[in-house]
């Protein structure tokens, strides 16, 4: 079975697959173009805010909730490290 992408890879994806340049989502959406790079190259988050803006114009729907026991076990750091 594949994995899931993560919230923000999904994201991402999104994004690289909406067909504008970071200049023109950062218009379309009044997200400035800083953030937007930062964000696509994986070197800050986005605001909640922001996340919501641009998921309204990507037209991605947000939902929040536990993970699944198995997913928390999965990604929790091995004791020592």
């Amino acid at each position: 079975m594949k994995n899931p992408l993560t919230f923000t890879a999904e994201i991402r994806q999104a994004v690289a697959s909406c067909g504008l340049g970071q200049h023109e989502l950062s218009r379309a959406t009044g997200i400035d173009v800083a953030s937007i790079n930062r964000f696509i190259h994986g070197k800050s988050g986005l605001s909640e805010s922001h996340l919501d803006t641009l998921a309204a114009f990507l037209d991605l729907h947000i939902t929040t909730g536990k993970r699944s026991p198995a997913n928390r076990k999965r990604n929790l750091p091995k004791k020592g490290r």
